[in-house]
């Protein structure tokens, strides 16, 4: 099943989201072919979907095996934003509180900017609350969700924070628009997930971030960056440190749990 997903092209993420939660807030004046820029890197659902229909469409149990091994080996990636909601983001939302507990990547991207603010540094003084409470609702509906989990746990679940720094030279220390607090507020429903997930990649996250509020999910490992410059942690369980033998009869465990979850969701 896997080959087959391959020959079909399907080997890009997969967004859960309208093109225009990928672009950035600034500027406002970009290119019209930027969008098109962006669907380079990603395949939509309805595309993945409808590339596998023929297939899911031959009977019940191809559906549910085909569906499964999408959700196994599919990257599947969701931008939360205040200004999306569960009647105009209907895969972000619905169809990832129905399936997400299936998948086994995940890649969750919280924009804090376009919290209420503007490209200023100035826009710091602004209040972003409502917007702060609704990106944390979009979390919780997420965790709520992936706390269902009945199959295997999530293989990867990639965190990547979203969020502008001042920039010029009377800013020098470069102060995120964001505050720490700001996220840890918004992100601090993840901790719930330690043992639903396997390994666990944030990117835009600060030592605080992560070593307070993150690093807890798993006990003995400690948060380490990867990437001085654009931050990036890893934290994984002991799991996926097991020899490649043993991580290959897991795997195909984990398929055949997920097939069964798969049936029972359908």
């Amino acid at each position: 099943m896997r080959h087959l997903l391959r020959s079909h092209g399907l080997d890009k993420p997969i967004r859960m989201n309208s093109l225009v939660f990928l672009r950035e807030a600034w500027p406002v004046n970009r290119p019209e072919s930027d969008e098109a820029g962006t669907s380079d890197y990603f395949d939509s659902l309805e595309d993945a979907l409808a590339v596998v229909h023929p297939y899911t469409s031959v009977c019940f149990a191809m559906r549910a095996d085909i569906l499964a091994t999408l959700f196994l080996v599919g990257r599947f990636h969701i931008v939360f934003s205040p200004f999306m909601g569960r009647g105009t983001q209907p895969a972000a939302t619905k169809y990832m509180d129905r399936y997400g507990p299936l998948m086994a990547s995940v890649t969750i991207e919280i924009d804090f900017t376009r919290l209420s603010g503007g490209k200023s540094c100035e826009a710091v003084n602004f209040d972003p609350r409502m917007s702060l409470s609704r990106l944390r609702w979009l979390v919780e509906a997420f965790v709520d969700a992936q706390l269902t989990r009945q199959g295997p746990r999530m293989a990867h679940l990639r965190v990547l924070i979203r969020r502008y720094r001042c920039g010029g030279a009377e800013s020098k220390g470069a102060a995120h628009f964001t505050p720490d607090t700001h996220a840890e507020y918004v992100l601090s429903p993840l901790r719930c997930l330690g043992r639903h997930v396997a390994r666990l990649t944030i990117i835009g996250g600060s030592d605080a971030i992560v070593s307070s509020l993150l690093g807890p999910l798993y006990s003995g490992l400690g948060a380490k960056p990867v990437d001085p410059i654009i931050p990036e942690w890893r934290l994984e369980s002991q799991e996926v440190r097991k020899p490649a033998q043993q991580q290959s009869q897991q795997q195909t465990r984990q398929q055949d749990m997920l097939k069964q979850a798969v049936h029972t969701a359908l």
